[in-house]
């Protein structure tokens, strides 16, 4: 694939995800071509919190992060989410 997307998924709010978050991020790059991009969204900040550090050093062992941001608007469950374009190297 040249692009994969993962919005708000790499998780749940649950707890019951199957896969590790490791694993997540290993799969995704594993599905992507040399070059491809892996664009992912963030779960709202309070939800994810300070997790999404953790999960930022995940996917730069995956991926080459091009561009990152936190946009700012929207209604609570959208806001202050952070946004990556990476490259799979």
């Amino acid at each position: 694939m040249d692009v994969v997307l993962s919005f708000a998924n790499h998780s749940t709010y649950d707890g019951n995800t199957k896969q590790s978050i490791e694993d997540y991020f290993a799969r995704c790059s594993s599905l992507i071509k040399p070059g491809g991009l892996f664009l992912f969204e963030s779960h709202p900040p309070t939800n994810e919190g300070e997790a999404l550090k953790a999960v930022i050093s995940i996917v730069e062992d995956h991926f080459n992060i091009i561009e990152r941001k936190t946009l700012s608007y929207g209604n609570l469950l959208d806001r202050d989410r952070t946004y990556i374009i990476a490259r799979r190297d």
